[in-house]
């Protein structure tokens, strides 16, 4: 049986949708994860899919001595697998790079390789192939995760060893919890991304509030003493900030999705908690339109969640609080 490829890179959110988007294609056939380009140095940037269950039919593997042939048409061809094909010369471009990326990472695996782009940030359908696929792009939509199925999709991205995993499967843990993300770090110095201000959340918590009944708050945050300042004392009386998660994005993830109920931010992060903790009982709320100035990517949310108008802070606010100012 002829296995398939991905290359992942990014964080810990990217890496689950190019997961999910490449297992949904793949089925009960091999996939063959290639880690090459992920930085083992970087908290937030190394391959962290292997400490998943994942299953028997799929590998990660790191052939560093790979990286430095596939690093550069992989980078390329990721570039322009965020474009649409629309026009005439985007669609020609991106042929004929995923034609002369075919070529390359053949010779590199030495079998026949069809590269399969990305057609955008969102979904993309995938053409058949009678060689090997190789996935390139980001892949970020709900329509993966629902093709592999929610009770399929929890087993695979089940956590090795993991205490709390093992703990919550023998209580309510979840009952009442409202788990809150905010985005920050390296988006305050982003303008297309954008940060998600107090208004947003104060709407989205008086949302969840009124149709649910929320006996803990936990708010997470790359950047706590940040979110303090956005959310403002007068936020909600009882809230949880939570510190020292945990040693990477995994235990992050693992704890943000100990919740009945989601209150995200425009990151992937916060996607994949709210996507892996739900329930169909659960309110999900997020920013509509997900990015400040990019658009949205194709598919992205399931149609239960509930998308409402988000705030943003304005370039002099991100300014203060990237110095350490206060709001």
């Amino acid at each position: 049986m002829k296995s398939n490829f991905l290359v992942i890179s990014g964080g810990l959110g990217n890496q689950l949708f190019q997961f999910a988007g490449a297992k949904s294609d793949c089925g009960d056939r091999g996939l063959i994860i290639e880690s090459a380009l992920c930085n083992p140095k970087s908290p937030t940037k190394r391959e962290q899919l292997s400490r998943f269950d994942l299953d028997t039919s799929t590998a990660v593997v790191n052939s560093r001595y790979k990286a430095k042939l596939i690093k550069y048409p992989y980078n390329l061809l990721l570039r322009l697998s965020v474009k649409r094909g629309q026009s005439l010369t985007t669609k020609l471009m991106r042929s004929t790079a995923s034609f002369l990326g075919s070529m390359v990472f053949s010779l590199c695996y030495l079998k026949f390789i069809r590269v399969v782009l990305g057609n955008g940030l969102g979904f993309t359908n995938f053409p058949e192939s009678r060689f090997s696929k190789l996935y390139v792009g980001y892949f970020q939509a709900a329509e993966y995760a629902n093709i592999i199925g929610d009770d399929r999709l929890k087993v695979l991205l089940r956590l090795k060893n993991h205490t709390l995993t093992k703990k919550h499967e023998f209580n309510d843990y979840r009952k009442g919890v409202l788990t809150i993300h905010l985005r920050l770090g390296d988006y305050l110095y982003e303008d297309q991304l954008g940060v998600l201000g107090y208004e947003y959340y104060s709407r989205g918590l008086r949302m969840i509030v009124a149709n649910a009944e929320i006996n803990r708050i936990k708010v997470f945050s790359n950047d706590l003493d940040s979110a303090r300042q956005i959310l403002s004392d007068n936020f909600w009386a009882q809230v949880d900030w939570m510190e020292n998660v945990g040693n990477d994005a995994v235990d992050l993830l693992e704890e943000m999705k100990q919740a009945e109920n989601f209150l995200i931010a425009n990151s992937t992060l916060s996607w994949w908690a709210a996507r892996l903790g739900a329930s169909e009982k659960s309110l999900v709320v997020y920013p509509d339109p997900w990015f400040q100035q990019k658009s949205t990517p194709i598919g992205l949310f399931p149609v239960s969640w509930k998308g409402i108008k988000p705030s943003w802070l304005d370039p002099g606010e991100k300014r203060k609080l990237s110095v350490g100012g206060y709001l």
